[in-house]
């Protein structure tokens, strides 16, 4: 009964939607360098001989084969995903075999009402992660392990409802559960100690918020993020061992105000109030933070075939270190600009700098694990259409200690020179029919 019931809602669902398929191809090169290797070296504050990451010339090939399912309906759109990482690296690793990633997703969005819709995203991630590809999964988090095989699985669910012209009601709601399989222990420049593997880590939240236009050029924002930490296995040397369980409660106002034509400004003001619930209390250095952000966003050029926009900002954020196992509160800056140039061609620049202001868990023997982090990308993209999009450019980071630290350097470079191509075909696999032609068949 089952069976068949699930074989007459499939049939149906494909009367009545449009479903096609597409297969995509990312291929990348990388040529720079990045801190994979390590060294010895003598502590100039302990006089301790310690292990530290060093910077090794790399050349690294990735290939990334994807491939979607997309159904559509008046009401309903569902995608399903799968894109399999291949990372190679030639240099310094000419005889290794590549590193694997799968990536599996599903994203169901429904929109039953003009006024309303609900969107649910799921995502589960496993396989080999390197230094450079968890620099970029965490863009912002200065202390890094080196690499890991790592299991991830992520939901979100939201549901959004115009109750007005002027007000949005939307509750958002999230889990995450991310753990390390492999358990070998990597060291870390900074802090000179090995063990810094990614700890396992449960997070679960609650956003609810409301959005109220004031005028046409401005609106207005509440939200009370709730987040549940639950982070165990935590690096000996950076925290105190054992599992951690924290909860954190940010309720923020926004504001965005059109101030001409070309240039919105946003504001954000708020605060966090943190509480340890199982663990030791050092692992949080002040229950209350202040939340604040101020970004500008203006469209400096536009012409029928090309724009030129930038975004400039700055602010205060807090966050539990998915790392270090500690709350940390973190100022944060960026810059950077988009141009669109004619049909074909685009290009974009940004900058990007976080610093811890409380102070961070000291490690065993050592300086002060890093605090700081900045990094800058540039890129050129040309585009033939419905055929294949090439990008070339350029990335940069360097990780330091907080800046107010007696031992602050710059280490731990990433300089890499990319080139990307891409490409995907999609295939119709079937298109909407009228329930009367299809009896009639």
């Amino acid at each position: 009964m089952f069976p068949g019931g699930s074989i007459a809602i499939y049939a149906l669902f494909l009367v009545q939607a449009s479903a096609q398929i597409e297969a995509g191809m990312r291929i990348e090169t990388r040529a720079g360098e990045a801190p994979t290797g390590t060294q010895q070296v003598t502590s100039g504050q302990t006089g301790q001989t310690v292990t530290v990451a060093a910077e090794q010339a790399q050349v690294m090939v990735v290939a990334t084969p994807n491939l979607r399912l997309h159904w559509f309906a008046d009401a309903d759109d569902l995608q399903a995903d799968s894109a399999t990482r291949i990372l190679w690296r030639p240099v310094p690793l000419l005889h290794s075999r590549p590193l694997f990633l799968e990536t599996l997703g599903v994203t169901h969005t429904r929109s039953p009402t003009r006024r309303s819709r609900w969107r649910l995203d799921l995502r589960g991630t496993y396989g080999e992660q390197d230094y450079t590809s968890l620099s970029q999964q965490f863009a912002n988090q200065p202390t890094l392990p080196l690499s890991t095989t790592m299991f991830m699985v992520n939901g979100t669910a939201e549901a959004l409802w115009h109750s007005s012209r002027r007000t949005t009601l939307t509750l958002q709601l999230g889990a995450l559960h991310r753990r390390s399989l492999d358990g070998q222990t990597t060291s870390n420049e900074s802090s000179g100690t090995t063990g810094l593997t990614l700890p396992t880590q449960t997070t679960v939240e609650v956003i609810p918020a409301l959005l109220f236009a004031l005028t046409r050029r401005s609106s207005v924002q509440v939200s009370v993020p709730v987040r549940d930490y639950d982070i165990q296995e935590i690096a000996q040397g950076t925290s105190p061992t054992g599992p951690l369980n924290a909860v954190s409660v940010q309720p923020q106002l926004s504001l965005s105000e059109e101030l001409t034509r070309s240039h919105r400004l946003n504001v954000i003001a708020g605060f966090t109030y943190a509480k340890i619930l199982r663990g030791p209390d050092t692992n949080l250095s002040h229950p209350f933070t202040p939340i604040t952000e101020v970004d500008l966003n203006s469209n400096l050029y536009r012409t029928r075939a090309s724009a030129v926009s930038s975004s400039v900002g700055a602010g205060t954020t807090w966050s539990l270190d998915p790392v270090l196992g500690s709350g940390v509160w973190r100022g944060i800056a960026h810059a950077g600009f988009d141009a669109q140039l004619g049909f074909h061609w685009s290009a974009g620049a940004h900058l990007t700098f976080s610093t811890d202001i409380t102070t961070p868990p000291t490690a065993a023997g050592a300086t002060t694990v890093d605090g700081t982090v900045l990094g800058a990308d540039f890129s050129m993209r040309y585009r033939w259409p419905n055929r294949l999009i090439a990008e070339f450019g350029g990335r940069f980071s360097e990780r330091a200690p907080r800046l107010s630290s007696a031992g602050f350097a710059w280490h731990e470079r990433e300089l890499w020179a990319f080139l990307t191509l891409y490409t995907a075909t999609s295939v119709p696999l079937s298109r909407p029919r009228s329930l009367g032609n299809t009896m009639e068949m």
